[in-house]
């Protein structure tokens, strides 16, 4: 029998509202913090970094309990929206630069993509309406992390501002960026309120889907808090998480 597929070995940054790292299911795996919001901790005081990271990463494989894609992954607990939800062009840019500047330090200590301070990937479960610009800030911090020297993936949620076409948001509008929609169990199908392409720039978005309605997520209200989510800010680290498996 083969043994399970954890992601050990492999980090995902989190570009969100902060993370609860002593929730029970994320105890241990946050290995780097910083904060570019304008809240004065990384703690996840608005709820919804933690739900986001329990679902690339969150719990243990073990037979009855609750997992996220990948309970072996390390995160990196990056806070660019602050304690009310909100963030800034600087702020989300300003922490793509931060996942940058951590890979270019691990490579010029000579360690490789397994390393725990290596991250492999970005997640950014956020975004605004697509302005079409190409030059936007946060794309080219997408496109520079993700430019082959560097090679850090990034996911984004497409946003829930469905089901009318040209509603995927900013930066999954970007073509690089992998754009992710949420999907329903029942009816087995893209939910509403999932945004719909194409761009402005006229591009086929999202890429992809994953199940993303009434999930049990963990929540930042105490160490042992769950609670019922829905949203492409769910769907999107879950292939996040399932990339890193892959």
């Amino acid at each position: 029998i083969k043994p399970p597929a954890l992601g050990g070995g492999y980090t995902v940054a989190i570009l969100d509202s902060g993370i609860r790292k002593t929730h029970i299911s994320l105890r241990g795996k946050v290995l780097y913090e910083a904060n570019f919001s304008n809240s004065p901790t990384a703690e996840d005081i608005f709820d919804h970094g933690t739900a986001v990271a329990y679902v690339a990463a969150g719990g243990r494989h073990v037979y009855g309990e609750e997992a996220g894609a990948g309970p072996g992954i390390n995160l990196f607990n990056i806070k660019v929206l602050n304690d009310d939800g909100m963030g800034s062009t600087e702020s989300v840019t300003l922490g793509i630069e931060e996942v940058i500047r951590l890979q270019n330090e691990a490579q010029e200590r000579g360690e490789g993509p397994l390393s725990p301070m290596f991250p492999n990937m970005i997640n950014l479960s956020l975004g605004s309406p697509d302005d079409g610009d190409p030059d936007n800030p946060i794309r080219v911090a997408c496109r520079r992390a993700i430019r082959e020297d560097i090679r850090i993936s990034t996911v984004a949620a497409a946003g829930n501002g469905g089901p009318g076409a040209g509603t995927i948001a900013t930066p999954a509008s970007d073509p690089l960026v992998i754009a992710v929609g949420a999907l329903g169990v029942e009816p087995y199908s893209i939910l509403d309120y999932s945004s719909r392409g194409p761009t402005r720039e006229g591009y086929i978005k999202p890429d992809l889907v994953f199940f993303g309605d009434r999930l049990l997520l963990a929540s930042s209200k105490s160490d042992t808090a769950f609670s019922v989510r829905s949203g492409t800010s769910f769907s999107a680290p879950a292939i996040a998480g399932v990339s890193v498996l892959v």
